[in-house]
């Protein structure tokens, strides 16, 4: 008797990645001659929030019994627009999806209303009229409105965060010079801070801020804590961890009225980029607080990304974490580059709901791992294998 035939299932929708480079109706073509199926266009950004809601649907598996062996060739609206525009694939609103001919070109093609392409506002509607009450009255729900409303609640929010800072700052002095002769680890003081600092990441209107693997920081526990650099506003997300550290940070932020004063207070520890004898010294001060039982925080990366990639890493921290015998912990921070961009001040507004996740990682001991690579000596100065960056020549 002959075996029943196996059950097929059918394929799943699967969303592709576009090179960041080339022609576009070249790639679409090769893409579509890859393999059978439906191959559709989907034009869309990281901003826009009908294209994020696209892009999690089919991922989660809400499509798949509505496009099945559909495959979408997905473009950033940002990165691709020249070329788009030059194979056809225009369209004032995005998401766009596009069903391609055999040239690669847009043979139909849909936007479902969704967010407007940046920079085609000005001349598709006049500014006067986008924001005048008739058209805000004819428009009540409309992402327009809603961006209104995001815009207000924003400004209310960087209003209070500004006027709050000196209340902060006076309630860091009183606990200051209640605690400071018996808290010489200022454990309070930092406990404070981190309260001061994490509920504006908390507040602040549209982030959703979410904390996984806290429980890898363990109360107590010495360690240094390693995450990628994003954002400045990193810091204020990274204090809702509340775990007791040491921060490292550059000299110039703790000129900053009331929040730089207050990391003085806290003796966290300041570091000028390119100075060996301020790398060094702030390598013993880290020294010294793993000694006495404080964690310290730093971003090996060095400074903050542009593109939301991770940078090469600086091995200064590791190497401490070795020499002082204490674990790395891990921390992957995303989503802040959205809020608020390297060399930018444009909080991002364009979501309702911005995610900012914040990843701790299990602690690994690094005298564990095994020997690395031999360090650079400076022969012929003294040949001791200084590491160049973070220790300074002795010879």
């Amino acid at each position: 008797m002959p075996a029943p035939p196996a059950k097929v299932e059918p394929a799943k929708p699967r969303l592709i990645a576009a090179p960041e480079a080339g022609d576009v109706a070249t790639i679409v073509r090769e893409e579509a001659a890859r393999e059978a199926g439906t191959l559709i266009v989907a034009v869309g950004a990281g901003w826009c929030e009908p294209c994020v809601a696209f892009h999690d649907a089919v991922k989660s598996g809400q499509l798949d019994q509505r496009l099945t062996g559909v495959r979408f060739l997905e473009f950033d609206i940002d990165r691709d627009r020249a070329r788009l525009e030059a194979a056809g694939y225009k369209s004032r609103f995005i998401p766009l999806f596009a069903v391609p001919d055999a040239e690669g070109a847009p043979a139909a093609s849909r936007s479902r209303a969704g967010s407007r392409v940046r920079g085609r506002s000005s001349t598709s509607w006049p500014g006067w009229a986008r924001w005048s009450p008739a058209s805000l009255e004819r428009g009540r729900g409309s992402p327009y409105v809603r961006g209104v409303l995001r815009i207000a609640a924003a400004l209310l929010f960087g209003l209070y965060f500004v006027l709050s800072q000196p209340l902060w700052f006076a309630g860091a002095l009183l606990i200051t010079a209640v605690t400071a002769p018996f808290d010489r680890r200022r454990a309070l003081l930092h406990r404070y801070t981190c309260l001061w600092g994490g509920h504006y990441a908390l507040l602040m209107p549209g982030w959703d801020v979410r904390v996984r693997g806290r429980e890898h920081i363990a109360p107590g526990g010495v360690y240094v804590l390693c995450s990628n650099h994003q954002s400045h506003v990193d810091t204020l997300v990274l204090f809702t961890l509340f775990r007791h550290f040491k921060w490292v940070a550059k000299t110039s932020v703790f000129r900053v009225p009331f929040i730089g004063w207050n990391m003085t207070l806290n003796r966290y520890v300041g570091l000028r980029r390119g100075d060996a004898a301020s790398i060094a010294a702030m390598l013993r001060t880290c020294r010294e607080n793993l000694d006495a039982g404080s964690s310290v925080f730093m971003f090996p990366e060095g400074t903050r990304s542009r593109d939301g990639r991770i940078r090469g890493f600086k091995h200064g921290a590791f190497s401490l974490a070795v020499e002082a015998g204490v674990p790395v912990v891990p921390i992957v921070i995303d989503g802040t580059s959205a809020a608020l961009p390297k060399s930018s001040w444009r909080i991002g507004l364009d979501r309702a709901r911005l995610p900012i996740a914040v990843q701790v990682l299990p602690p690994v001991a690094l005298a564990d791992l095994g020997p690395g690579p031999t360090p650079p000596t400076c022969a012929p100065r003294c040949g001791r294998g200084c590491w160049r960056g973070w220790r300074r020549c002795a010879g």
